[in-house]
């Protein structure tokens, strides 16, 4: 239940007129705006007219492709990646907004010189080189407005990575190959995490996006490999997940909450896989599979509950 209704249903309850019930809104904080908005709105306006900018850039190049030619196309992303480096460089004020332009320059860069000379490379390879210089800009500036950017592009270099080696000559190749896939899924979060917050700069925000993209691949990515091969297969992510929970129960409730879901998602694959391999039958699966769902969800939430009025902490 929201403050906000709590409220209402008390100056329901006591019958207070309007401006008690106001009077009662201002002790609360719930009337006039935020008290960090002012200080927030303007940076998001600024890094969203960065992306819009940077994409821009790029839609518009692609949209002159054949106009601006080989070399124009390409002096205009290295036109662009020096501009937004050297603001970064020269303006304190508008650093970590011109440092995300210089990202998304970089990216569209090496599209260009991907898509121009067809070098015959995977386009993980490209996003793996586009990561790799552009971790000591993220580094430097010790900003969210790069780390989050730059975690989307790894989890896609990994995935893509991932699509790329699943085509190995032997089925153990491939799962050697996804099972490592799913540790550096596992690491992205991890590099989030407070300890390492003093070198980095990241905060709960990158944290959280990391712990997003990272269980989302690990569960999709391991549910579809269990369906197809078995189910030993689920046993790394499980245990994966299992030891995010326990790392990420000391830092961050809403990063803890994904974890599990992911931890219970898998959980509840594992148990209709071994019904069906028990040779149960598809209805009675998906119904016993389903109130397992329900208990296991239940418990989690019980126990997230639990943590959050005590203040977070397990």
């Amino acid at each position: 239940m929201s403050l906000r209704q709590t409220l209402l249903e008390l100056a329901a309850r006591h019958q207070l007129d309007h401006r008690s019930t106001t009077e009662l809104e201002l002790m609360a904080g719930l009337r006039g705006q935020p008290a960090r908005l002012p200080a927030r709105l303007p940076l998001a306006v600024a890094v969203a007219g960065s992306a819009l900018f940077g994409l821009g850039l790029i839609f518009w190049i692609a949209s002159n492709w054949d106009g601006l030619g080989r070399f124009g196309r390409i002096g205009v992303m290295q036109a662009a990646v020096a501009v937004g480096l050297l603001a970064a460089w020269v303006l304190p004020s508008i650093r970590s907004v011109a440092a995300l332009f210089a990202f998304l320059a970089i990216g569209g860069l090496f599209a260009c010189i991907g898509q121009t000379y067809q070098t015959g490379t995977d386009p993980w390879q490209l996003f793996a080189l586009w990561i790799a210089l552009t971790l000591p800009l993220c580094l430097a500036l010790r900003s969210e407005v790069l780390w989050m950017p730059w975690l989307l592009v790894t989890t896609t270099a990994i995935a893509l990575w991932l699509e790329a080696s699943d085509g190995g000559s032997k089925r153990g190749e491939s799962y050697l190959a996804l099972a490592f896939g799913w540790m550096l899924f596992a690491a992205l979060p991890a590099l989030m995490l407070p300890p390492f917050r003093p070198r980095t700069g990241a905060g709960d925000w990158s944290l959280r996006m990391a712990t997003l993209l990272s269980m989302a691949a690990i569960t999709l990515s391991g549910t579809i490999f269990a369906l197809h091969e078995g189910l030993s297969e689920l046993l790394p992510p499980l245990a994966i997940t299992g030891a995010a929970i326990l790392l990420l129960k000391r830092y961050d409730l809403p990063a803890l909450s994904m974890t599990c879901l992911a931890f219970a998602s898998l959980l509840v694959v594992s148990f209709a896989r071994l019904l069906h391999l028990a040779g149960v039958d598809g209805f009675y699966v998906f119904t016993v599979a389903g109130l397992f769902a329900i208990g296991v969800m239940s418990f989690i939430t019980t126990r997230l509950l639990a943590m959050h009025k005590a203040g977070g902490k397990a």
